[in-house]
């Protein structure tokens, strides 16, 4: 098993005079630990299962995992996952949503 941690940027604290912009994939930017789960997954398929599972209606969550998941997670009112929030994976690998796709960066 993996730990998922979701981290949503923290929309209130963007600087814009230091060329902070929301929204980009940015590792820069200021965000918020806002909620963990575990999966079988790993990796990047971690990342899309997070990403699948935040943002997809209900009647497309087809495994009851998913939807028990989908549930916690939006009793947070927090918003899906989108570009600039990040995923980690582990203890040692993070993926910031990008606008097609994931950067990944590993660290100790």
């Amino acid at each position: 098993m993996q730990t998922v941690r979701i981290f949503t940027q923290d929309l209130d604290r963007i600087d814009r005079s230091k060329g902070q912009f929301a929204f980009t994939s940015d590792w820069n930017l200021p965000r918020n630990h806002t909620f963990t789960y575990f999966t079988d997954k790993d990796g990047e398929q971690a990342a899309e299962e997070a990403y699948h599972i935040t943002n997809a209606p209900g009647e497309y969550l087809e495994r009851e995992f998913e939807q028990h998941i989908a549930e916690r997670f939006r009793a947070t009112k927090t918003m899906s996952l989108s570009v600039g929030d990040v995923v980690r994976v582990g203890d040692r690998v993070e993926y910031l949503c990008a606008s097609e796709g994931w950067l990944s960066r590993r660290f100790a």
